[in-house]
């Protein structure tokens, strides 16, 4: 009869243990679901953060590479004698002395590949993407859907002409703000 009961006791107890068990392992998946559900969501935000920066890092690139063509079509004047094209033929143009436009040609952040070049009669006047992603930022890709849309391009100095002169204003540029005569609620004496 000891014997009976100690049985009934020991089957009890693995009955126990096994139930335990079970719950514990019911409470370690729910665990790794939430955990999962966590970095699901972590890796979302990150994602768009990365996109973010590579976007900024389109809009430094581009507008260096923009600069860099616009004044390297200004020192056409200078240099003359010594360049026959006005624009550079390639990039790397702008990375050569005697004056160096850019530290380096940058590659497109979005692809990680070169550029695609604008040419016109031969000479690069701008880059642009080659990505057919769309844009988050919607105020400095206002007309861009996608990232190919978006160009970086140089004006021609000659077409600019006297129009360039037209848009300068009169305030003086060493004191920008406007003669006292012309502030609202002031007299002039």
């Amino acid at each position: 009869m000891m014997e009976c009961r100690y049985t009934r006791r020991l089957s009890r107890l693995r009955r126990h243990v096994a139930d335990q068990r079970g719950i514990s392992y019911l409470g370690l998946m729910g665990m790794i679901v939430v955990i999962g559900m966590t970095l699901s969501i972590v890796a979302q935000q990150w994602s768009t953060t990365v996109k973010r920066d590579k976007e900024k890092e389109l809009l430094f690139r581009g507008a260096k590479i923009k600069n860099a063509i616009a004044a390297y079509a200004l020192d056409y004047e200078v240099r003359k004698a010594d360049r026959s094209n006005r624009f550079p033929r390639s990039l790397d143009e702008l990375t050569q002395p005697p004056r160096r436009f850019l530290p380096r040609v940058y590659k497109d952040p979005i692809t990680g590949k070169d550029f695609e070049v604008i040419l016109v009669k031969g000479e690069i006047q701008g880059v642009r993407s080659t990505s057919s992603e769309s844009p988050m930022d919607s105020v400095n890709f206002q007309d861009a859907a996608m990232y190919k849309d978006k160009r970086f391009e140089a004006q021609d100095p000659k077409q600019q002409g006297a129009s360039g002169l037209d848009a300068v204003s009169s305030v003086n540029p060493l004191n920008p703000l406007p003669p006292a005569a012309t502030m609202p609620g002031r007299q002039p004496s």
